[in-house]
């Protein structure tokens, strides 16, 4: 992924027409074809996609621990089972006892 600062760079210099493609490549160190896309409008907002994403917000509260759901070593609450919860599949693995 190209760092969202190095895009709007690459689009500073399309818009100053001075530079052909092979040389806003090496001033920047993005590929020929990211800098065509990015000229062409083609190139998707990655960093927008992220911001957007309502899941990306999601943050792990506690500390280290097993899943009392899945088992694994994680941290609280657990991120596999919020997932699993929110598409509805069920758990593959067999449902842990305690103490072994």
């Amino acid at each position: 992924m190209i760092h969202p600062a190095r895009v709007q760079l690459v689009e500073l210099l399309l818009s100053e027409r001075k530079h052909s493609y092979r040389t806003i490549s090496r001033l920047t160190g993005v590929s020929r074809g990211s800098v065509s896309l990015i000229a062409a409008g083609r190139r998707p907002d990655y960093e927008a996609t992220r911001r957007q994403d309502p899941d990306d917000d999601w943050q792990p509260t506690g500390p280290i621990m097993r899943c009392p759901k899945c088992g694994g070593r994680v941290f609280s609450p657990c991120r596999l089972c919020h997932v699993r919860n929110e598409t509805n599949q069920p758990d593959k693995r067999k449902q842990r006892l305690p103490g072994k």
